[in-house]
């Protein structure tokens, strides 16, 4: 039988009742947590997923989405790989086929791009200094940019940006 002794709820067993805000605690952690970890989920995807390039026409560019990504899929078909070298006094790009080896008679144009702030373009030369490596003819001054590369070999080309840190 409930009841109470001196403003107390009892329990059918005899000791106090306990209230649900006991817990409230303990389900304000559970529910913080969970939406730290969706959080969380949210930034990884928009760091791993963004382009890092927003572009002016994008109603255009949407319209245009499915040709972008067979471009992109054409790209991918060629297995060229491509790797900036920070390495040295001057940023360089690697280029190797799928085999893993240099890729031979390649020619490579072009712009280097801060990815922040409003600085102009630099229209970049690239000297082959080996096989399959190509090293900007002139330096760059201090920060990060984007070196964006059309690559010619065999008939095909490609277009891809790289990041360098000019230090």
């Amino acid at each position: 039988m409930s009841g109470t002794t001196i403003g107390k709820p009892v329990s059918r067993q005899g000791g106090p009742r306990r209230s649900g805000w006991n817990l409230f605690p303990v389900w304000l952690f559970i529910a913080m947590g969970l939406v730290v970890a969706v959080n969380a989920r949210f930034i990884t995807l928009a760091v791993t997923t963004f382009p890092g390039a927003a572009v002016l026409d994008d109603f255009d560019t949407s319209n245009d989405y499915n040709r972008i990504l067979s471009g992109v899929d054409r790209q991918n078909a060629l297995g060229w790989r491509v790797k900036a070298d920070n390495a040295g006094d001057l940023p360089a790009i690697v280029l190797t086929g799928r085999d893993g080896q240099p890729l031979p008679a390649a020619a490579v144009q072009g712009m280097a791009r801060h990815p922040i702030g409003n600085e102009p373009d630099v229209a970049v030369t690239l000297n082959q200094t080996g096989a399959g490596r190509f090293t900007l003819a002139t330096p760059l001054h201090q920060g990060q940019w984007d070196l964006l590369l059309q690559i010619k070999a065999d008939g095909h080309d490609m277009r891809v940006t790289r990041r360098v840190l000019v230090r």
